[in-house]
């Protein structure tokens, strides 16, 4: 009885795991996309763990390493060598991008 009460109780501890796995996984993700501003002037784009800056069709710079945690999007400028810092973004629910820069909307293919 007891083995089986431990059973059970692991059993429900898994389930709850592989879900919260599942929910986080699925989550905002800005990785394979490419944003613009309003008058498509600058583009960033994100891919393989990196961000990429693009103004007037010409590229700002190497690509730099980024981070996605919850709803923010940190882009490490100072990786590239120019000494900036950090740029941190917002995802909005509607999928855009909110920065200092003002708002950047997903561009589809």
């Amino acid at each position: 009885m007891r083995a089986q009460k431990l059973l059970s109780g692991l059993t429900a501890a898994f389930v709850l795991v592989a879900c919260l796995i599942i929910v986080g996984c699925h989550g905002k993700s800005v990785e394979g996309s490419t944003y613009t501003d309003p008058n498509g002037v600058m583009t960033l784009t994100f891919k393989d763990g990196k961000a990429a800056l693009t103004m007037i069709g010409q590229q700002a710079g190497p690509p730099v390493p980024y981070e996605m945690s919850g709803d923010n999007v940190t882009i490490h400028a100072g990786a590239a060598g120019g000494g900036g810092g950090d740029l941190v973004l917002i995802v909005n629910d509607d999928g855009s991008l909110q920065g200092p820069m003002g708002k950047l909307t997903k561009k589809t293919n």
